[in-house]
């Protein structure tokens, strides 16, 4: 029993030195390494858009017998935005959100489309009214004037998305097609169109 403890007693140094040389590698390993950072997925929405229907409508379509008396367009409590203010011929999309929803302050709309006469995206951004989203409360976006100019045009594809001033999206809907699209070749945005149509309507009829 004695040969291995003159033996230990012996090595004892060499032992505590490379016991040493192991604690300190591994403390500077441990402090230099990088900290695994999870990959993250962007936010989803925070609101669920119920429907959008899309149709052409003609501007007698949105004529009222109130506007002859008050020279405001009446609205049915709906927020009406258009492209063109001056020209209400064109392609709606026409929004159903959640009851209840409240839309910040300075919150925008970018509708990105493809139509049938040109495969370039295209983009439109509107900027909404702070409002609360009453039952039966239609947001109501019409791509009109240079951005439509005829019936004829065909929509192929869409995104609709809507942001608050920060811009975190709230909602986000978009058709099959451009959802096909954005699976087999990840679309970049599409370029913003120069115009953005500021609403101010109120409730009771949007300003002319």
């Amino acid at each position: 029993m004695r040969v291995p403890i003159l033996m230990f007693r012996a090595f004892r140094p060499a032992l505590v030195f490379f016991a040493m040389v192991a604690v300190f590698l591994c403390a500077h390993v441990i402090g230099t390494a990088k900290p695994v950072v999870p990959a993250t997925t962007p936010a989803a929405p925070q609101f669920d858009v119920g429907y959008i229907y899309t149709r052409w409508q003609e501007a007698r379509d949105f004529k009222r017998i109130s506007e002859y008396f008050t020279g405001r367009e009446a609205t049915g409590g709906n927020i009406v935005a258009r492209s063109d203010a001056t020209n209400r011929s064109g392609m709606y999309f026409r929004v159903g959100l959640p009851t209840d929803m409240h839309i910040p302050a300075h919150s925008v709309v970018t509708i990105d489309y493809v139509c049938s006469d040109s495969p370039q995206p295209r983009s439109h951004t509107f900027e909404l009214p702070e409002r609360t989203v009453f039952l039966f409360t239609e947001l109501r976006l019409g791509l009109t004037g240079r951005e439509w100019r005829d019936k004829e045009t065909s929509l192929v594809a869409w995104c609709f998305t809507l942001r608050d001033n920060a811009g975190v999206v709230l909602a986000r809907k978009q058709s099959f097609l451009w959802e096909m699209e954005d699976a087999v070749t990840p679309r970049s945005p599409a370029p913003v169109s120069l115009q953005t149509e500021k609403v101010s309507g109120t409730r009771g009829g949007a300003k002319k």
